[in-house]
Protein backbone atom coordinates (compact mmCIF):
# COMPACT_ATOMS: atom_id res chain seq x y z
CA UNK A 1 0.00 0.00 0.00
CA UNK A 2 1.71 3.21 -1.17
CA UNK A 3 1.21 5.31 2.00
CA UNK A 4 2.90 2.62 4.12
CA UNK A 5 6.69 2.50 4.02
CA UNK A 6 7.29 -0.16 6.65
CA UNK A 7 5.72 -2.24 9.42
CA UNK A 8 7.52 -3.37 12.55
CA UNK A 9 6.15 -5.62 15.28
CA UNK A 10 7.34 -4.65 18.75
CA UNK A 11 7.41 -6.56 22.01
CA UNK A 12 5.90 -4.02 24.36
CA UNK A 13 4.83 -0.44 25.03
CA UNK A 14 4.16 1.68 28.07
CA UNK A 15 0.59 1.58 29.27
CA UNK A 16 -0.23 -1.54 27.24
CA UNK A 17 -0.20 -4.78 29.31
CA UNK A 18 1.14 -7.30 26.78
CA UNK A 19 -1.15 -10.13 27.89
CA UNK A 20 -4.28 -8.11 27.08
CA UNK A 21 -3.55 -7.62 23.38
CA UNK A 22 -2.69 -9.70 20.33
CA UNK A 23 0.15 -7.54 18.96
CA UNK A 24 1.76 -4.12 18.91
CA UNK A 25 3.09 -2.70 15.65
CA UNK A 26 4.60 0.51 14.38
CA UNK A 27 3.55 1.58 10.87
CA UNK A 28 5.95 3.94 9.13
CA UNK A 29 4.46 6.52 6.76
CA UNK A 30 5.98 9.46 4.92
CA UNK A 31 4.65 11.68 7.70
CA UNK A 32 5.94 9.72 10.65
CA UNK A 33 5.53 6.52 12.65
CA UNK A 34 2.12 5.45 13.97
CA UNK A 35 1.76 2.96 16.83
CA UNK A 36 -1.09 0.44 16.62
CA UNK A 37 -2.65 -2.14 18.89
CA UNK A 38 -3.79 -5.17 16.88
CA UNK A 39 -6.85 -7.26 17.70
CA UNK A 40 -6.88 -10.50 15.72
CA UNK A 41 -10.19 -12.19 14.88
CA UNK A 42 -9.85 -15.22 12.55
CA UNK A 43 -13.54 -14.98 11.64
CA UNK A 44 -15.66 -11.87 12.06
CA UNK A 45 -19.43 -12.22 11.95
CA UNK A 46 -22.44 -10.26 13.10
CA UNK A 47 -23.19 -9.20 15.73
CA UNK A 48 -19.91 -7.29 15.77
CA UNK A 49 -18.37 -7.67 19.28
CA UNK A 50 -19.18 -4.61 21.37
CA UNK A 51 -15.80 -4.58 23.05
CA UNK A 52 -14.09 -3.53 19.80
CA UNK A 53 -15.53 -0.02 20.05
CA UNK A 54 -14.62 0.12 23.74
CA UNK A 55 -11.07 -1.04 23.01
CA UNK A 56 -10.68 1.52 20.22
CA UNK A 57 -11.59 4.34 22.61
CA UNK A 58 -9.50 3.15 25.54
CA UNK A 59 -6.21 2.21 23.89
CA UNK A 60 -3.34 4.68 24.08
CA UNK A 61 -2.30 3.65 20.56
CA UNK A 62 -4.29 3.56 17.36
CA UNK A 63 -6.47 0.47 16.98
CA UNK A 64 -6.42 -2.03 14.10
CA UNK A 65 -8.63 -5.10 13.69
CA UNK A 66 -7.02 -7.93 11.71
CA UNK A 67 -9.12 -10.76 10.29
CA UNK A 68 -9.05 -13.54 7.73
CA UNK A 69 -11.91 -11.84 5.85
CA UNK A 70 -14.11 -8.79 6.50
CA UNK A 71 -17.05 -8.65 4.12
CA UNK A 72 -18.20 -5.33 2.64
CA UNK A 73 -21.20 -4.93 4.95
CA UNK A 74 -19.22 -5.52 8.15
CA UNK A 75 -16.36 -3.34 6.83
CA UNK A 76 -18.79 -0.45 6.38
CA UNK A 77 -20.15 -0.89 9.92
CA UNK A 78 -16.59 -0.89 11.31
CA UNK A 79 -15.82 2.23 9.28
CA UNK A 80 -18.83 4.02 10.77
CA UNK A 81 -17.58 3.08 14.24
CA UNK A 82 -14.16 4.51 13.41
CA UNK A 83 -12.53 1.07 13.66
CA UNK A 84 -9.53 0.47 11.38
CA UNK A 85 -9.49 -2.99 9.83
CA UNK A 86 -7.48 -5.11 7.43
CA UNK A 87 -7.95 -8.68 6.20
CA UNK A 88 -5.81 -11.32 4.53
CA UNK A 89 -7.69 -10.85 1.24
CA UNK A 90 -6.31 -7.31 0.87
CA UNK A 91 -9.31 -5.29 2.04
CA UNK A 92 -8.36 -2.46 4.38
CA UNK A 93 -9.62 0.68 6.05
CA UNK A 94 -6.95 2.64 7.93
CA UNK A 95 -7.60 6.28 8.69
CA UNK A 96 -5.50 8.48 10.95
CA UNK A 97 -6.32 12.13 10.12
CA UNK A 98 -3.28 14.06 8.92
CA UNK A 99 -1.21 10.88 8.48
CA UNK A 100 -2.78 8.14 6.44
CA UNK A 101 -5.97 7.16 4.64
CA UNK A 102 -6.34 3.70 3.08
CA UNK A 103 -9.68 2.37 1.83
CA UNK A 104 -9.47 -0.83 -0.22
CA UNK A 105 -12.54 -3.00 -0.68
CA UNK A 106 -14.09 -5.62 -2.95
CA UNK A 107 -11.60 -8.49 -2.61
CA UNK A 108 -13.18 -11.83 -1.75
CA UNK A 109 -11.69 -15.11 -0.50
CA UNK A 110 -10.03 -17.21 -3.16
CA UNK A 111 -12.45 -19.85 -4.44
CA UNK A 112 -9.81 -22.60 -4.31
CA UNK A 113 -9.01 -21.68 -0.71
CA UNK A 114 -12.67 -21.95 0.22
CA UNK A 115 -12.96 -25.34 -1.46
CA UNK A 116 -10.28 -26.76 0.80
CA UNK A 117 -12.56 -26.18 3.76
CA UNK A 118 -15.16 -28.80 2.90
CA UNK A 119 -18.58 -29.11 4.53
CA UNK A 120 -17.22 -31.54 7.09
CA UNK A 121 -14.78 -28.99 8.52
CA UNK A 122 -17.05 -25.97 8.36
CA UNK A 123 -18.64 -24.99 11.73
CA UNK A 124 -21.81 -27.04 11.26
CA UNK A 125 -19.87 -30.08 10.10
CA UNK A 126 -17.63 -29.73 13.16
CA UNK A 127 -20.72 -29.75 15.39
CA UNK A 128 -21.71 -33.07 13.83
CA UNK A 129 -18.18 -34.42 14.24
CA UNK A 130 -18.34 -33.56 17.94
CA UNK A 131 -21.30 -35.94 18.28
CA UNK A 132 -19.59 -38.66 16.23
CA UNK A 133 -16.34 -38.34 18.18
CA UNK A 134 -18.00 -38.53 21.58
CA UNK A 135 -20.32 -41.44 20.75
CA UNK A 136 -18.99 -44.36 18.71
CA UNK A 137 -22.49 -45.66 17.99
CA UNK A 138 -23.63 -42.37 16.43
CA UNK A 139 -22.01 -43.17 13.08
CA UNK A 140 -24.80 -45.72 12.44
CA UNK A 141 -27.71 -43.52 13.43
CA UNK A 142 -30.07 -41.99 10.89
CA UNK A 143 -29.36 -38.50 9.59
CA UNK A 144 -32.59 -37.33 11.21
CA UNK A 145 -31.32 -38.40 14.64
CA UNK A 146 -27.87 -36.94 14.00
CA UNK A 147 -29.41 -33.65 12.85
CA UNK A 148 -31.30 -33.32 16.12
CA UNK A 149 -28.30 -34.27 18.25
CA UNK A 150 -25.86 -31.88 16.55
CA UNK A 151 -28.19 -28.90 16.05
CA UNK A 152 -27.60 -28.57 12.31
CA UNK A 153 -29.78 -28.84 9.20
CA UNK A 154 -30.77 -32.09 7.54
CA UNK A 155 -29.00 -31.02 4.34
CA UNK A 156 -25.71 -30.36 6.13
CA UNK A 157 -26.00 -33.67 8.03
CA UNK A 158 -26.50 -35.62 4.80
CA UNK A 159 -23.61 -33.88 2.99
CA UNK A 160 -21.23 -34.35 5.93
CA UNK A 161 -21.99 -38.06 6.31
CA UNK A 162 -21.55 -38.49 2.57
CA UNK A 163 -18.18 -36.78 2.77
CA UNK A 164 -17.10 -39.08 5.59
CA UNK A 165 -17.82 -42.07 3.36
CA UNK A 166 -16.27 -40.59 0.20
CA UNK A 167 -13.05 -39.61 1.97
CA UNK A 168 -12.73 -43.06 3.51
CA UNK A 169 -12.96 -41.67 7.03
CA UNK A 170 -15.58 -44.31 7.78
CA UNK A 171 -15.91 -47.68 6.07
CA UNK A 172 -18.67 -50.24 5.74
CA UNK A 173 -18.40 -53.35 7.91
CA UNK A 174 -21.83 -54.77 7.13
CA UNK A 175 -25.06 -53.83 5.43
CA UNK A 176 -25.39 -50.10 6.21
CA UNK A 177 -23.11 -50.53 9.19
CA UNK A 178 -20.02 -48.33 9.48
CA UNK A 179 -17.05 -47.71 11.73
CA UNK A 180 -14.27 -45.12 11.73
CA UNK A 181 -11.15 -45.89 9.71
CA UNK A 182 -8.89 -43.78 11.95
CA UNK A 183 -10.80 -42.09 14.76
CA UNK A 184 -7.67 -40.61 16.40
CA UNK A 185 -6.67 -38.78 13.20
CA UNK A 186 -10.19 -37.44 12.80
CA UNK A 187 -10.02 -36.18 16.39
CA UNK A 188 -6.78 -34.35 15.58
CA UNK A 189 -8.39 -32.74 12.52
CA UNK A 190 -11.35 -31.63 14.63
CA UNK A 191 -9.04 -30.10 17.23
CA UNK A 192 -7.05 -28.34 14.51
CA UNK A 193 -10.25 -26.67 13.26
CA UNK A 194 -11.74 -25.86 16.67
CA UNK A 195 -10.04 -22.52 17.27
CA UNK A 196 -10.32 -21.05 13.76
CA UNK A 197 -13.71 -22.37 12.70
CA UNK A 198 -15.94 -23.95 15.35
CA UNK A 199 -15.26 -21.67 18.32
CA UNK A 200 -15.77 -18.33 16.49
CA UNK A 201 -19.13 -19.57 15.21
CA UNK A 202 -20.25 -20.33 18.77
CA UNK A 203 -19.25 -17.02 20.41
CA UNK A 204 -22.31 -15.11 21.66
CA UNK A 205 -20.30 -12.33 23.29
CA UNK A 206 -17.15 -11.54 25.30
CA UNK A 207 -17.31 -9.50 28.51
CA UNK A 208 -15.65 -8.35 31.70
CA UNK A 209 -16.93 -9.12 35.21
CA UNK A 210 -16.23 -7.50 38.59
CA UNK A 211 -13.37 -9.28 40.44
CA UNK A 212 -15.73 -10.01 43.34
CA UNK A 213 -17.96 -12.09 41.09
CA UNK A 214 -15.31 -14.33 39.55
CA UNK A 215 -14.91 -16.81 42.47
CA UNK A 216 -18.70 -17.28 42.57
CA UNK A 217 -19.31 -18.10 38.90
CA UNK A 218 -20.30 -21.78 39.35
CA UNK A 219 -22.74 -21.01 42.18
CA UNK A 220 -24.28 -17.98 40.46
CA UNK A 221 -24.77 -19.77 37.14
CA UNK A 222 -26.20 -22.83 38.90
CA UNK A 223 -28.80 -20.61 40.62
CA UNK A 224 -29.69 -18.85 37.36
CA UNK A 225 -30.48 -22.16 35.64
CA UNK A 226 -31.82 -24.05 38.67
CA UNK A 227 -35.18 -24.57 36.97
CA UNK A 228 -33.69 -25.29 33.54
CA UNK A 229 -31.37 -28.32 33.80
CA UNK A 230 -29.22 -29.00 30.77
CA UNK A 231 -29.38 -25.41 29.52
CA UNK A 232 -25.82 -24.40 30.40
CA UNK A 233 -22.32 -25.81 30.86
CA UNK A 234 -19.14 -24.29 32.26
CA UNK A 235 -16.25 -24.73 29.83
CA UNK A 236 -12.59 -23.84 29.49
CA UNK A 237 -10.15 -23.88 32.38
CA UNK A 238 -12.90 -23.30 34.95
CA UNK A 239 -14.85 -26.34 33.75
CA UNK A 240 -11.64 -28.38 33.75
CA UNK A 241 -10.84 -27.15 37.26
CA UNK A 242 -14.27 -28.23 38.52
CA UNK A 243 -13.61 -31.73 37.15
CA UNK A 244 -9.95 -32.19 38.05
CA UNK A 245 -9.20 -29.55 40.72
CA UNK A 246 -6.18 -28.66 38.63
CA UNK A 247 -5.27 -25.22 37.23
CA UNK A 248 -7.91 -22.47 37.25
CA UNK A 249 -7.18 -19.87 34.56
CA UNK A 250 -8.07 -16.16 34.42
CA UNK A 251 -10.84 -16.54 31.81
CA UNK A 252 -14.21 -18.27 31.99
CA UNK A 253 -16.17 -19.82 29.11
CA UNK A 254 -19.85 -20.61 29.61
CA UNK A 255 -22.08 -22.47 27.15
CA UNK A 256 -25.66 -21.17 27.21
CA UNK A 257 -28.71 -21.26 25.00
CA UNK A 258 -29.49 -18.02 23.20
CA UNK A 259 -32.49 -17.20 25.36
CA UNK A 260 -30.35 -17.36 28.51
CA UNK A 261 -27.79 -14.71 27.54
CA UNK A 262 -29.42 -11.71 29.20
CA UNK A 263 -29.99 -13.49 32.50
CA UNK A 264 -26.36 -14.62 32.66
CA UNK A 265 -25.11 -11.13 31.79
CA UNK A 266 -27.26 -9.60 34.53
CA UNK A 267 -26.37 -12.17 37.20
CA UNK A 268 -22.62 -12.06 36.54
CA UNK A 269 -22.69 -8.25 36.03
CA UNK A 270 -21.02 -8.59 32.64
CA UNK A 271 -20.03 -5.54 30.59
CA UNK A 272 -18.25 -5.17 27.22
CA UNK A 273 -14.59 -4.32 27.79
CA UNK A 274 -11.17 -4.18 26.17
CA UNK A 275 -9.70 -6.87 28.41
CA UNK A 276 -12.39 -9.55 28.57
CA UNK A 277 -12.45 -12.49 30.95
CA UNK A 278 -15.82 -14.12 30.21
CA UNK A 279 -16.95 -15.58 26.88
CA UNK A 280 -20.48 -16.86 26.34
CA UNK A 281 -20.70 -19.70 23.82
CA UNK A 282 -23.74 -21.20 22.11
CA UNK A 283 -24.85 -24.48 23.64
CA UNK A 284 -25.48 -26.03 20.21
CA UNK A 285 -26.47 -29.47 21.49
CA UNK A 286 -27.71 -30.97 24.78
CA UNK A 287 -24.65 -33.22 24.56
CA UNK A 288 -22.35 -30.28 25.20
CA UNK A 289 -23.31 -30.87 28.84
CA UNK A 290 -21.24 -33.59 30.51
CA UNK A 291 -23.09 -35.67 33.07
CA UNK A 292 -20.83 -36.71 35.95
CA UNK A 293 -20.89 -37.16 39.70
CA UNK A 294 -17.44 -35.62 40.02
CA UNK A 295 -18.90 -32.16 40.53
CA UNK A 296 -22.33 -30.73 41.44
CA UNK A 297 -21.91 -28.08 38.74
CA UNK A 298 -22.83 -28.40 35.09
CA UNK A 299 -19.65 -28.63 33.02
CA UNK A 300 -18.95 -29.02 29.31
CA UNK A 301 -17.87 -32.31 27.77
CA UNK A 302 -14.16 -33.06 28.40
CA UNK A 303 -13.48 -32.91 24.65
CA UNK A 304 -14.66 -29.29 24.59
CA UNK A 305 -12.67 -28.51 27.74
CA UNK A 306 -9.57 -30.04 26.17
CA UNK A 307 -10.04 -28.15 22.88
CA UNK A 308 -10.52 -24.82 24.67
CA UNK A 309 -7.44 -25.27 26.83
CA UNK A 310 -5.34 -26.06 23.76
CA UNK A 311 -6.84 -23.03 22.02
CA UNK A 312 -5.85 -20.75 24.92
CA UNK A 313 -2.35 -22.12 24.49
CA UNK A 314 -0.49 -21.03 27.65
CA UNK A 315 1.88 -23.36 29.43
CA UNK A 316 -0.47 -23.84 32.39
CA UNK A 317 -3.41 -24.37 30.03
CA UNK A 318 -1.50 -27.06 28.14
CA UNK A 319 -0.68 -28.77 31.43
CA UNK A 320 -4.38 -28.69 32.38
CA UNK A 321 -5.30 -30.02 28.93
CA UNK A 322 -2.94 -32.97 29.44
CA UNK A 323 -4.66 -33.77 32.76
CA UNK A 324 -8.09 -33.68 31.12
CA UNK A 325 -6.92 -35.93 28.30
CA UNK A 326 -5.32 -38.43 30.65
CA UNK A 327 -8.34 -38.67 32.96
CA UNK A 328 -11.25 -38.45 30.52
CA UNK A 329 -10.18 -38.94 26.89
CA UNK A 330 -7.13 -41.18 26.66
CA UNK A 331 -8.95 -44.49 27.00
CA UNK A 332 -11.59 -43.41 24.46
CA UNK A 333 -9.20 -42.29 21.71
CA UNK A 334 -5.89 -44.10 22.31
CA UNK A 335 -7.35 -47.58 22.55
CA UNK A 336 -8.96 -49.44 19.61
Amino acid sequence: MPPIQGVKQISGARGQPRQEIDALVDIETDRGILGFVLEVKPVLKRPIPQHLSVQRKQTQRHFLLVSEYVNASIAESLKQEGINSIDSQGNAYIHVPGFIYVDVKGSKPDAQSEKRHTALFQPKGLQLLFILLTDRSAVNQTTRVLRARSGISQERTVSSMKELREKGLIHEIGRRQYEFTDRKTLLEQWLANYGDRLRPSLVLGSYRMPPSVQPQIPEIVMRVFANHPGSHAIGGSLGAHLLTRHYRGRTSEIFVQSDGINEVKRSLKLIPARDTDVTLLHLFSPEVVYHTERTPYSVAHPLLLYAELLYQGGEREREAAAVVYEKFLKREYDEP
